[in-house]
This record gives structure tokens, C-alpha cells and sequence, in this order.
């Protein structure tokens, strides 16, 4: 048998429970099910990410069907394949993967890794689209030695490598969290200041302390307030890049947060930078961030904190704390050992 989260109620608002979800058996599909260009694949791990908040929300852009396994991007071994590009015992990982202990995926879509020199996780973290999304929302900005970044969510998935790479690029990176502990890592990984927005009282004073100079970059994986403040805050032709905005995730219509200060942007000359990058997957970007955090990784020269939760029965409760602070770093759901 093979364990599946399954959605079985749309979230109302903010109202995100485990009773929204259930965990069930049913069989694992056989090889002969499996249509051309097929993969069964055993999953291993899974990435719990926010923006899959959107996608058990009745109505949005994308929601999961109810009474199905929900998805997202993982990594697995490959038990059977129909397509000659894939062969059992290949690892692989899938941007649909189901969160069950088996799941059947498109070859098209599935990438073979490699775990002869990284743990499979690596591929769902460091070498995975965290930071690939760090590296490419950092080379849309293009920023110039000596500038100043503004990083929200510092302690998490994507924040952590955004501190690194914009120290490397000879940025003052100021790290705002959810806690003093989040803050200490931040600052362990470069951060030049760092601010936690729990116990900060007012925020404008906060940044202007830390940030005399103005911002130049915000790295937004918040949206709302911040965002909405932040525009205050630009140097001339400052760069918001538009990576998240986990503020409003849960936010339904009559709540979703309305920028106020849409005037700077033009007095300002603010970008407004959003991307995705799967849209990237397919340019220089990619293989130009392979090629490089491999080398960071194999030198020991970039840091990465996971947050594994153990076993497909503790998923729902995995991504629902995605909301409320309690992870640090990449969460993962690791379902089993290779």
C-alpha cells in the first residue's frame, strides 16, 4: 500500500487546518498502468514551499482537485519507466511528484540527478529551485557593488542563499526575520544588520537605522506592509524583486493587503520585478547556476539550513507551519531512504 495526502476541503482565508487534508492508503499503481513516457516513481523527499498555499484555496489562479494526492516538486527513484530515456533505479526528480509514497509522472517533465556526489535532498535545496530562484531574482536586478539589499524572510529557503550571493557580489545586506535566532544565522552567512519585525515596534525607525544610506535592492518574499513601507524607503531606480509574498497567501479578497505608497514607484523610478523560474529553466540562467553552485557546494563554500519533517503522515502539519514562523530554512518531507 502507498500512503497519499489528499485535499478533501478548500482552505477559507486564513482558516488552513489538518482537516483540510487527509492522509490515506490505496494501492500502489502497477507498471502496467502507466501510459507512454510514464514514470513510477518511490518518493523520497518532498519541498514544502508557500506559494502551494494559493493552490488549496478555492478559486485562485490553480487550486488542487479535492479527493486527489496533491503535488509538487520532489525527488524519487525511478521503480518502472515507459520512456527510453529513463530506466529503474535512475533518481529523478518531478515538479508534480504527488506527496504519496509512489507517484506516476511525465518523463517530459522529470530530470535525472545526480547522487554520486550530493545527497538527493541537495536537489530539492541547494542545488534545487530555492536557489535557483536566489540566483536568477539576483542577476534580474542587477546590482552594483556597494548597494544596499534588503532581504525579508532571511532565515528561509530562498533568503539564506539571497544573503550569501548578494555578499559576494559586494552588497550591504541588511536580514529581517521572525526571530532573533533566524537573525544570528542570517548574520553568520554575511548579513551586515539584521532586524527581527516580531519585537520591532516601528519598523520605518528600524530600517533607518540600519539602512542610512536607503535601499537599493528589496529581495520581497513577504508582499503587504513590508513591501508597502519599503517603497518609501528606495534610492533613486531602486529594485523590488518580487520573489513571494507569503503575507497574503491566506488573505481572501476582502483582506488581501492594498499598497498605499504606489506613488513612489513613480517619483522613485522603482522596478517592480516578478518572475518565476520555471520560466527560466530553458536559458543561460540554468546552466549557468548549475555550473556554478555546483562548485560552491563541492568547495564547501555556500551554507544551506534544511528542515526535514520525517514520514508522509506529518506532511499536512509540515506545510501548515510554513505560516506561522516555526520553520528554519528549507522545509522537506523526507517519506523514505533511497
Amino acid at each position: 500500500m502507498s500512503k497519499a495526502v489528499k485535499l478533501i476541503e478548500y482552505a477559507i482565508a486564513g482558516n488552513l487546518t489538518e482537516q483540510n487534508f487527509a492522509v490515506i492508503n490505496e494501492e500502489v499503481p502497477g507498471s502496467e498502468t502507466l501510459k507512454k513516457d510514464q514514470l513510477l516513481v518511490r518518493v523520497m523527499d518532498l519541498s514544502a514551499d508557500p506559494h502551494m498555499r494559493m493552490y488549496v484555496s478555492k478559486g485562485s489562479y490553480y487550486s488542487f482537485p479535492l479527493d486527489q494526492a496533491i503535488s509538487g516538486i520532489g525527488v524519487g527513484i525511478v521503480e518502472a519507466s515507459t520512456s527510453d530515456d529513463f530506466k529503474p533505479g535512475d533518481a529523478v526528480s518531478n515538479p508534480n511528484m504527488a506527496w504519496a509514497n509512489y507517484s506516476v509522472v511525465h518523463a517530459a517533465t522529470s530530470m535525472k540527478l545526480d547522487t554520486a556526489n550530493f545527497p538527493l535532498n541537495a536537489h530539492l535545496g541547494v542545488l534545487g529551485m530555492t536557489s535557483f530562484t536566489a540566483y536568477l531574482g539576483l542577476a534580474l536586478a542587477k546590482p552594483k557593488r556597494g548597494e544596499t539589499i534588503v532581504v525579508s524572510a532571511a532565515g528561509g529557503a530562498v533568503g539564506q542563499i539571497v544573503i550569501q550571493l548578494a555578499k559576494e557580489l559586494g552588497l550591504y545586506v541588511v536580514a529581517i526575520s521572525s526571530s532573533n535566532q533566524k537573525n544570528q544565522y542570517a548574520e553568520s552567512l554575511g548579513a551586515n544588520a539584521s532586524i527581527n519585525y516580531k519585537t520591532t515596534n516601528d519598523m520605518a525607525a528600524a530600517l533607518q537605522t540600519v539602512a542610512p544610506k536607503g535601499i537599493d535592492i528589496f529581495w520581497d518574499n513577504v508582499g503587504g506592509e513590508l513591501l508597502d513601507l519599503i517603497l518609501t524607503k528606495f534610492n533613486k531606480f531602486g529594485r523590488a524583486i518580487v520573489c513571494g509574498a507569503i503575507s497574503q497567501y491566506s488573505a481572501d479578497g476582502s483582506e488581501v493587503y492594498r499598497l498605499k505608497n504606489v506613488q513612489n514607484i513613480i517619483t522613485s523610478s522603482v522596478s517592480l520585478i516578478g518572475f518565476l523560474f520555471s520560466d527560466y529553466m530553458d536559458t543561460h540562467y540554468y546552466t549557468d547556476f548549475i555550473a556554478k553552485f555546483t562548485t560552491l557546494v563541492n568547495e564547501g563554500k555556500i551554507k544551506y539550513k534544511l528542515d526535514v519533517v520525517d514520514g508522509i503522515e506529518k506532511a499536512p502539519r509540515a506545510f501548515i507551519d510554513l505560516f506561522g514562523s516555526a520553520n528554519f530554512g528549507k522545509r522537506i518531507i523526507h517519506v523514505a531512504d533511497p
